[in-house]
């Protein structure tokens, strides 16, 4: 068999290195001639992986070309043999042709399967052991080498133009590469990219030795061409000597990896090929350590080679003399040694790379030898271990020549001179005939005469060492645990290839670790040993501050110290200790500081799973600009003025609540919100009384005079998507989309409030203070203050305090959310982090209760939970959410509406009233019963509050996954039909019925919020439907942003609208005053009917047995002509219809008495007219014999009340009516 990549890898320490150029041209030759030549194949343009013969060759490898052309490159660089371009060109031309044209992306990265890597190992054949993406580090840096390499050699073929263009696409690769690999925060590199749109962000940076042939690969282009900056090499360097070396070799993986294997070759636990590539030391993966080292090392120690790179080489000098086959080196060594320390060969005991690469490195980096004769001239970079005194070599390059040098220690202490002097001559076997003018270091160099030089070396040279009797060199090298308690592959037959097959390790959800340690968090033995209930984050006092972060999975935890919330340097890093100091707690992390730290900035900085990284608390309470830094806070100091007298308005039920919900910006950031412009879009802004508009009162002035108890405020803990060091930037405004403006679905720190809405997000005491602020205004107004809350998912786990903490905990592997990692709830410690994190918000903000986005997505048991312990501060807490059946993991049981009868005291927005009203919101142009009559079941359902009612028909319910009774009161219903998700209902109206007038949409506003407020339930009205709130996107942002999503469009395609604004611009999301003056009409109207719902508690029964007691549908009986109301309803000359009987269109009609509820009206008739036309319908007796009054006909309310003169009741088309009998 001839492998490729193993036969070009070797090249160079067997055959080059030893001067046999004959050879290698002829294996460089043998493997060209074997190209895939047929476009039609996917393999074209490649070189073999294997060939046996001409009809057995395989091409299954990404990087055997690469390594081919970079060969090609150095049997030049030492031969001087341009003539074997004549054979090669043309193959060289034809694999960068395939390439470029069918193999790269976007960026200019080369494309390639998961196993196409040297990494290549599979199961029987099929799934990866080791998959590495479509985009590794090292076949990257393969490529960005060819891509250099294909640029010189076409130079030097006199082909100009295409040695720019390659030299072009390495450029993009170069610039690529350093964008999407590197990552700052890490100050690693990340290994692959995963395939999809999502891997140049959910990057892989599992630690292994593939990052070193960034370094190695690109070397021999020379320092110009470098593919990583020297700073980041040396980071690079840090983070393998680190994690990956040991005295025989580097580790495939991370020891602390939750898939490393510590012994190769242990077959009780797993077949050997799961550790091949996972855990197993290769022996060639030395060499490039051992080149990057010398090349990155410290340039005060030049010259030296450095202490682990040097006892790597003994112990791989004394392998080949005292271990496995005398004479060579193996192909694998166990990660872990034997009981006396011995290492355990394995794989094959003779293998090319591992000799070759022992053998390179200590021509091209003890020696240091680097002939470029594609250059004329050499380089000669000696690192001679510290304690060496001489050596001695002669290198073979050219046609037939030979570099002696001598390399010499020199320490003469009174000279003041430490270094290494080079005596080297060059000799020909031909010494009379031609030679080309070559360059030693720059210095001209002539055969047979001696050239002297010098390396100085500032580093400390060691006397040569004696004799310890030691076998093997350690002493370098950290001590590592190999078997830590989440190591899987000892701890669980199998492990990697069950978890393989599972298909979990492909799901790119909850972070990196979050499948390999599901096994491990999900033990008892792990709850038993970790879970805590001391409280973390930064506990102040005014004499001391005690830091303490849970991290049961860290190596080492650090507080990092920084003097401001911007971007100064830190002040100090200061270790802290496992465990706390006065319980023990193991996982636990603390550190005690002394004094008063209230204004202090900090950070942790946790090593975990091989990686070092600094991140926020995730219990912080407060932070600087962008959420990065935490800050200790004496929450004290943080009151506005009368904090202490502020009380939230109590409720005695969710019944008694009309809730308003409303984005913070939105209330200020119309141009026609006429408060001081600073305050725009700001907490203060958003009490700040006194606005008007066209002689109507706006913003928060609005709100008080709408008569609604409680908002419902949008995100206001720190989310990620907006740049708050932005907030004053013009233009970062005015962007269409990805500006200013987000929702704030996407948490960064739970604990904290956004800063992009406080005067200056780089105080963390300032957002706390103003929100406080705008809090305690509402209380002053009788408004209580409803948070939204988004514990159920975050963007990306990898990125986010809890998932730098402890990696994979905080996260579940299955991800329903649409938006990011899902959270695991039904962890002990999520649980108890949830809970402490609402707790901490009603108890300090003073807030009346929260709305819980996704609220499905949480388990039963942890919301039950959240009720008790928040119930135990605020015993009329409101707690509701989004109850969408949306979780399919199987590992707990949802907390969606279907499970509602297991939460009493939860409530759930009610989709089937929603689409029930208005139609669909997934279906843009279908319509509800305001429309058509249709969806009257789910209408009814929403009107009895999802309790029981012999009248509702559960089976023909439908818009939701609950169709049958939720409960026992109806505060468990949630009634809408409008709110910030979806279109909003007026959009809805013009997408259903196109080309109406507006008094006809104004109509069907008016009965959808009718219907919404005389619905049992807890009602709440989404900002600015009240006055018909559009999202409609206006033609010039169309033609600016031809791309923009989320849209729906009328039927002819000449009006678009956005169902989903959250990261849209003001423009399109701002409450429009202009149009409130407008339709002063409509809010006059709904503030009334908010009135009527407070003042009568028959639209708010509570029980079951209330409603099916008191509330009654009655079927639509015709009437006369004539004209109920007192005069109030003069004869439009319309026509009118009479319904008949058990139509769609027919009216809905539903009475209300108060044989259990105390009001001042005996009872409510309520009926909407769904027809385009008129009817007259017969109106049910009065209790008692009263008479019925008017109090609205669907576009007044009257505020005389009157009483109605017949037993009929003619109803205008699209309209509630609304009777009163007292």
């Amino acid at each position: 068999d001839n492998w490729g990549r193993d036969t070009f890898i070797a090249l160079p320490g067997i055959l080059l290195a030893s001067g046999l150029f004959d050879e290698a041209r002829a294996v460089l030759l043998g493997f060209a001639r074997h190209q895939c030549t047929d476009r039609s194949k996917p393999e074209w343009g490649r070189i073999p992986n294997r060939y046996r013969n001409d009809t057995d060759v395989i091409y299954n490898t990404a990087d055997g070309t690469l390594w081919f052309i970079r060969e090609v490159w150095e049997y030049l660089q030492y031969s001087r043999d341009m003539t074997i371009l004549d054979e090669l060109d043309p193959v060289l031309d034809l694999a960068f042709k395939a390439d470029l044209s069918l193999r790269t992306d976007s960026p200019g990265f080369l494309l390639h399967a998961d196993a196409d890597t040297w990494m290549d190992a599979r199961i029987s054949g099929n799934e990866p052991w080791s998959p590495r993406g479509d985009r590794a580090n090292d076949i990257q840096a393969l490529w960005y080498t060819a891509l250099r390499i294909g640029s010189k050699i076409a130079a030097l073929r006199g082909r100009p133009e295409q040695a720019r263009e390659r030299a072009e696409a390495a450029d993009r690769v170069r610039e690529s590469f350093n964008r999407y690999f590197w990552c700052t925060e890490r100050s690693a590199l990340a290994d692959h990219l995963p395939p999809g749109d999502q891997g140049e962000w959910l990057r892989d940076f599992s630690v292994r030795p593939n990052q070193l042939f960034t370094l190695s690969v690109p070397s021999i282009l020379g320092t110009d061409d470098a593919l990583v900056d020297p700073s980041r090499a040396a980071q690079m360097l840090e983070n393998v000597d680190r994690e990956l070396v040991s005295p025989f070799g580097l580790f495939s993986l991370c020891p602390d990896d939750p898939l490393f294997h510590p012994k190769h070759e242990n077959p009780e636990w797993h077949h050997k090929d799961a550790a091949y590539h996972n855990g197993t030391i290769w022996v060639w993966n030395s060499g490039p350590y051992v080149s990057a080292a010398c090349a990155s090392g410290d340039p005060a120690r030049s010259g030296l080679l450095p202490p682990k790179a040097a006892a790597l080489l003994r112990n791989e000098a004394r392998m080949t003399v005292a271990s496995g086959t005398l004479g060579t080196l193996s192909e694998n060594i166990h990660a872990e040694c034997d009981e006396s320390g011995e290492p355990v060969l394995s794989g094959t005991w003779s293998q090319a790379w591992s000799v070759s690469e022992f053998a390179r490195n200590v021509y091209q980096d003890v020696i240091g030898f680097h002939p470029r004769l594609a250059e004329d001239s050499i380089l000669l970079a000696p690192h001679l271990p510290a304690d060496s005194d001489f050596w001695s070599a002669d290198l073979r390059f050219g046609p037939d020549w030979k570099l002696s040098v001598r390399l010499e220690r020199v320490l003469d202490t009174a000279a003041g001179q430490a270094g290494i002097r080079c005596v080297a001559r060059w000799t020909t076997d031909n010494p009379a005939g031609p030679v080309p003018p070559l360059a030693l270091n720059g210095v001209r160099i002539v055969p047979d005469t001696e050239l002297e030089l010098f390396f100085p070396v500032s580093g400390v040279l060691q006397s040569p060492a004696k004799n310890t009797g030691r076998i093997w060199c350690t002493d370098p090298f950290p001590k590592r645990e190999l078997e830590p308690e989440w190591c899987g592959s000892v701890r669980r037959k199998d492990f990697l290839e069950r978890l393989i097959l599972s298909n979990r390790m492909n799901i790119p959800n909850g972070g990196p670790q979050a499948a390999s340690l599901e096994w491990f968090f999900d033990s008892d033995w792990f709850r038993k040993k970790y879970n805590t209930r001391l409280g973390l984050g930064a506990l102040y006092s005014r004499d001391m501050t005690v830091f303490r972060l849970w991290a049961p999975t860290a190596r080492s935890v650090s507080l990092v110290l920084y003097p401001d919330g911007n971007d100064a340097p830190p002040s100090a890093v200061v270790p802290m200790t496992a465990g706390s100091l006065r319980t023990g707690d193991p996982g636990v992390w603390e550190l005690v500081m002394q004094g008063d730290l209230h204004g202090t900035y900090y950070r942790f900085r946790v090593q975990a799973h091989g990686i070092v990284r600094d991140t926020a608390d995730p219990a912080a309470k407060t932070c600087g600009v962008n959420g990065k830094r935490s800050m200790v806070c004496d929450f004290s100091r943080t009151d506005p003025e009368g904090w202490n007298t502020v009380r939230p308005p109590e409720v005695s039920s969710a019944n008694d609540v009309v809730a308003y919900e409303v984005h913070v910006a939105d209330l200020t950031s119309s141009p026609a919100w006429n408060g001081p412009s600073a305050l725009r879009r700001t907490y203060a802004g958003a009490c700040h009384p006194g606005t008007t508009h066209r002689g109507v009162p706006t913003g928060f002035d609005h709100i008080r005079s709408l008569g609604v108890t409680h908002v419902q405020l949008l995100p206001i803990f720190d989310y990620q998507s907006v740049d708050e060091s932005r907030i004053h930037d013009p233009s970062y405004a005015a962007q269409v989309r990805g500006g200013l403006f987000n929702w704030g679905y996407d948490p960064e720190n739970y604990n904290a409030p956004e800063g992009s809405y406080a005067s200056n997000p780089s105080d963390g005491t300032v957002r706390v203070r103003e929100l406080k602020n705008l809090i305690a205004s509402c209380a002053r107004e009788g408004i209580g203050v409803i948070m939204d809350v988004v514990y159920n998912h975050v963007p990306a786990a990898q990125n986010n305090a809890l998932g730098v903490a402890v990696p994979g905990y905080y996260f579940r592997v299955d991800s329903y959310s649409g938006a990011g990692d899902d959270t695991a709830s039904e962890r002990d410690m999520f649980r108890h982090y949830m809970i402490d994190s609402l707790v901490w918000w009603l108890t300090e903000y003073k807030l009346s209760g929260f709305r819980f986005d996704l609220m499905g997505l949480h388990d039963v048991e942890t919301m039950n939970s959240v009720l008790s312990a928040l119930r135990a501060v605020k015993n009329d807490v409101l707690v509701y959410g989004e109850g969408w059946d949306m979780y399919r993991g199987g590992k707990m049981i949802g907390a969606s509406m279907i499970e509602a009868r297991k939460m009493p005291g939860i409530g759930f927005f009610n989709d089937a009233f929603r689409c029930g009203i208005k139609g669909s919101v997934f279906k843009e142009h279908e319509g509800g019963f305001i429309h058509d009559g249709s969806h009257r079941e789910s209408v009814k359902f929403g009107l009895v509050g999802t309790v029981y009612h012999s009248q509702v028909h559960g089976h023909e319910v439908d818009g939701t996954a609950n169709p049958n009774p939720w409960g026992d009161r109806t505060a468990q219903t949630v009634n809408y039909t409008e709110i910030h998700d979806n279109s909003t209902l007026f959009d809805k109206l013009v997408l259903v019925e196109p080309d109406r007038d507006d008094a006809y949409y104004t109509r069907l506003q008016k009965t959808a919020i009718g219907l919404v407020l005389f619905a049992q339930g807890m009602p709440i009205l989404h900002a600015g439907m009240e006055f018909m709130r559009t999202k409609e996107i206006p033609s010039d942002v169309l033609e600016s942003v031809p791309d923009l999503y989320d849209l729906y469009r009328t039927k002819d395609g000449t009006r678009a609208f956005s169902h989903n604004t959250y990261n849209l611009c003001d423009r399109i999301n701002a409450l429009d005053w202009n149009r409130c003056a407008d339709k002063q009409d409509l809010v006059e109207f709904v503030r009334a009917l908010i009135a009527i719902r407070k003042a009568h508690p028959l639209f708010r029964l509570r029980t079951a047995a209330e409603v099916t007691t008191s509330l009654t549908f009655i079927e639509a009986i015709p009437g006369g002509d004539h004209q109920p109301g007192g005069g109030h309803q003069p004869d439009s000359g319309r026509p009118h219809a009479v319904p008949p009987a058990h139509s769609q269109m027919s009216p809905l009609i539903w009475r209300i008495d108060s044989g259990l509820t105390v009001d001042t009206w005996q009872s409510v008739c309520l009926m909407v007219n769904p027809s385009v036309k008129a009817v007259s319908v017969k109106l049910p007796e009065c209790v008692n014999g009263g008479s019925w009054h008017l109090v609205s006909d669907g576009d007044a309310v009257y505020a005389d009340l009157p009483a109605v003169s017949g037993p009929d009741a003619r109803l205008e088309p699209k309209a509630l009516y609304l009777y009163a009998d007292f």
